[in-house]
């Protein structure tokens, strides 16, 4: 579905001018690396004419074609949008770069279940979704963000240690998907680590058969203390080159293996964000659905239960100064990073605009060519002020009101 066409008058359509360059090359944001840095980059974009539009896509088959055809009729839609506000010139250079992405091979190479386009002076930047969302062309002063914020709150950013003593593999992972990470420097086997070959005749021998791709050993058992403390030094090394990788995360980490590698992992780990709770089993690299699923039920708890508290709290203030569902309470509180936690509708538009330096909110019905989402503006301020945000259907937010916040003081 696509924005209906917004009435103008002679007082609204003032021009809006920018410089017309805009980077032709789009910025690809990997679809398991999407998290609020991603967001917030696209948030702290200056205020500038700005097309966004979002697209469901098919991963595969004759209906992918459909999509070209989708991304066309939106651009035509932003370019109507832009027509009403801005020079010719100016509009021109915000759609050249989208224009060039429907006929480009390269790009519709892997998508996935849909696509997030933002043009702007600043450059163009575009990102493949790992869930559906409707059609919808947006042309504002800053990138439309509502929809793509329910893909990532709660997304809960989280790795994953995959061990063996013939292979480790670390995954950056999300509520949607697991990522391989490179470890680079290090030895994919003990007998790379040791510089000698393990000596099976002193261990016990356990073999595992693995999806397709033959059998994985497992050297030593509880009582072999040769073979632990052979496994001990491997994982030393290992435990070194992923605490650098992660050395600025505070995201958990879950280490998954056969039940007797896990507690020789922990005694060397020096990672502080390790989750006690393991994956004792064995791992298939080809398996990472599996791998996921069992990895994100370990780690939900860390970012959903915030979210439950954030809803217990508006509910319990609402009615006294540390909560609002005030549009015009919310927004100069948001700028002045006063907003613990903000709720706001996916299923509402409040378009207006607000002036900061004069604390003034004008609300349009129906919107006017220039004005923003006030409910995307607050996202905006938002994600520069690190408040918990969550966008959810109306009815979920207490009293099913647009918008609600909780202050910090």
């Amino acid at each position: 579905m696509y924005r209906k066409p917004i009435p103008t008058s002679a007082h609204d359509r003032q021009q809006r001018e920018h410089a017309p360059h805009v980077h032709a090359e789009p910025a690809a944001v990997p679809a398991a690396a999407l998290d609020y840095q991603q967001i917030q980059a696209l948030a702290a974009r200056p205020a500038t004419p700005t097309i966004s539009l979002y697209l469901p896509t098919h991963r595969a088959g004759s209906d992918k074609k459909q999509d070209h055809t989708l991304l066309k009729n939106l651009i035509q839609e932003a370019r109507r949008q832009a027509d009403g506000t801005m020079s010719a010139p100016g509009a021109d250079a915000l759609i050249a770069p989208l224009n060039r992405l429907v006929n480009e091979p390269g790009f519709w190479a892997h998508p996935l279940d849909s696509l997030a386009v933002f043009s702007s002076a600043t450059g163009m930047t575009h990102a493949w979704l790992p869930a559906p969302v409707p059609a919808l062309a947006s042309f504002s002063e800053h990138c439309h963000l509502k929809p793509i914020i329910p893909l990532i709150q709660n997304d809960g950013r989280f790795y994953v240690l995959s061990l063996t003593q013939h292979g480790v593999h670390l995954y950056r992972g999300t509520r949607h998907a697991l990522t391989m990470i490179e470890l680079p420097n290090t030895p994919a086997s003990i007998e790379e680590a040791l510089g000698e070959p393990v000596q099976e005749r002193h261990t016990e021998v356990r073999t595992v058969q693995g999806g397709g791709q033959g059998s994985t050993r497992y050297f030593g058992t509880v009582g072999d203390e040769q073979a632990k403390g052979r496994i001990r030094h491997y994982f030393r090394i290992i435990d070194g080159t992923v605490s650098r990788l992660l050395h600025a995360e505070h995201a958990p980490l879950v280490i998954a293996g056969v039940e007797f590698l896990l507690p020789l992992y922990r005694s060397v780990n020096s990672y502080p964000h390790l989750d006690p709770a393991g994956i004792g089993e064995h791992t298939d690299p080809q398996a990472l659905g599996a791998l996921h699923q069992r990895a994100w039920s370990i780690v939900a708890p860390h970012y959903t239960v915030p979210a439950l508290k954030a809803g217990e709290r508006i509910a319990q203030l609402l009615g006294t100064p540390r909560a609002s569902t005030d549009l015009a309470t919310i927004l100069p509180a948001l700028i002045q990073g006063r907003v613990e936690d903000l709720f706001v509708a996916s299923d509402a538009d409040r378009w207006g605009t607000y002036d900061a330096r004069n604390d003034v909110v004008r609300e349009h019905h129906p919107r006017w060519a220039t004005d923003d989402d006030l409910l995307n503006l607050a996202l905006i301020h938002a994600l520069a002020t690190r408040a918990l945000v969550q966008v959810v259907p109306r009815g979920d937010i207490p009293g099913g009101h647009d918008i609600a916040a909780v202050f910090r003081f």
